[in-house]
């Protein structure tokens, strides 16, 4: 698996699970093509604006959460966990999986996950995904 830069990058080519993925070791063209991409990307979201922008998203979707809210308005408390969350981000990322079984040229890519109710501190990147169409 590589983990150069903490990226994993792996290409799928068929629905089929037997068929697996394939590994893309750094200095690979996938493997830069993507690691830059995420550089640039993290970049930009920890920046003063990114992470501004983060921290207004971030209370808005707590502040739809009711019940299960976390920072309760609390800007202070947002940015904060804005803060960890880059944090845990930049230190390792979710698998990228370059997806050539996407069929759909408007679906630049998807993050397929699940329900999670853990605490904000219990965050692990590396038990997501991320899938990059490789066909657009």
């Amino acid at each position: 698996m590589a983990s150069i830069a903490n990226f994993v990058v792996f290409t799928c080519r068929s629905s089929d699970p037997s068929l697996g993925w394939e590994d893309n070791p750094p200095n690979t063209p996938v493997y830069t093509y993507v690691a830059s991409a995420i550089n640039i990307a993290l970049s930009i979201l920890e920046s003063p604006h990114g992470r501004h922008y983060l921290t207004q998203l971030a209370l808005i979707i707590d502040h739809e959460m009711d019940e299960n809210s976390h920072f309760l308005g609390n800007k202070d408390i947002a940015k904060h966990w804005v803060d960890v969350f880059l944090a845990k981000v930049r230190a390792q990322f979710p698998v990228v999986i370059v997806d050539f079984t996407m069929n759909n040229p408007n679906e630049l890519g998807c993050h397929p996950r699940g329900g999670w109710m853990g605490h904000l501190k219990d965050f692990d990147p590396r038990s997501h995904m991320i899938c990059i169409n490789g066909q657009v």
